[in-house]
């Protein structure tokens, strides 16, 4: 009995190692999502920030630009490892072309001074719509070069060591479109971490950039944008898990939160100030 015991023992254990190990994201997979999800932050932000946010502003007028301007993403089959397990496969295997529906994308920022304060900036992206791409490249053969002659042509941003491949379904404003895109991981010349984003629905650039740009809210945290309509909206997105001043995103919903720490802190500013304490009068 006590040999069936530890055997059943044993099997647990092995079967809850693996299923920990199944569920464990790699460093890659880490990043396309983190990327994703901060993108589409920010595409609400962008709506939020595009409101009139008055203290007159209903919360139900906030929340309809916000929905008129975001942008979200799912992310399935990713797929990672060395480079060189695919150096011979075609890049039209790993990434669609800009060809069909397309999202009108934009970088943008918001800066924001109050009182000769110091200045709150916050990198935003800008979602225009989708437009339809009849992109064409020269010749059949530039789209299928194979991935080790694909890296020579982009030799200047490497070498790169590891990808990640995936398929993202874009939505925006009730369509959508499902698409490869692929990340390249390694080193530029002097030797600082690389990554390289192959997206062409969204726009490289526009993914990329949020691998390292964090959309956090400060200017609607931190003055008086802080209304309790901006702070009811913001709300919504708390996650008392997240570290204070950044924002934070769980990779499983692609959705992403802001510390209840920083919005306790913001609505506790917006307090009014208690009467004075009435004197004693003496007779």
């Amino acid at each position: 009995m006590r040999l069936y015991n530890a055997l059943v023992t044993a099997l647990l254990l092995f079967t809850l190692a693996h299923v920990t190990q199944a569920q464990t994201e790699s460093e890659e997979e880490s990043a396309v999502r983190e990327a994703y999800a901060r993108l589409s932050f920010a595409s609400r932000l962008n709506g939020l920030y595009s409101a009139r946010t008055t203290r007159e502003t209903k919360r139900g007028e906030i929340n309809a630009s916000i929905d008129r301007a975001s942008v979200t993403f799912t992310i399935r089959n990713v797929t990672y490892g060395d480079i060189r397990d695919i150096y011979l496969e075609p890049f039209s295997k790993f990434v669609d072309k800009r060809a069909g529906d397309v999202l009108q994308v934009g970088g943008a920022s918001f800066r924001y001074t109050e009182d000769n304060g110091p200045e709150f900036l916050t990198r935003l992206i800008s979602v225009n719509g989708w437009d339809f791409s009849d992109f064409q490249n020269s010749t059949a053969e530039d789209w299928n070069l194979p991935i080790y002659k694909l890296l020579g042509l982009i030799s200047d941003q490497g070498p790169f060591t590891r990808y990640a491949a995936y398929t993202v379904t874009a939505s925006h404003r009730g369509k959508s479109r499902t698409y490869k895109g692929l990340f390249l991981f390694g080193h530029d010349p002097n030797g600082n971490s690389k990554i390289t984003v192959a997206d062409n629905v969204v726009g490289n650039g526009n993914v990329q950039d949020f691998l390292t740009a964090d959309p956090y809210p400060a200017a609607y945290l931190e003055t008086r944008r802080a209304t309790p309509e901006v702070l009811a909206v913001l709300g919504t997105y708390r996650s008392d898990s997240c570290t204070a001043g950044k924002v934070c995103c769980d990779h499983s919903t692609m959705r992403c939160g802001l510390s209840g720490v920083d919005l306790d802190a913001a609505a506790a500013r917006k307090q009014p100030e208690p009467p004075p304490a009435a004197r004693r009068r003496v007779p």
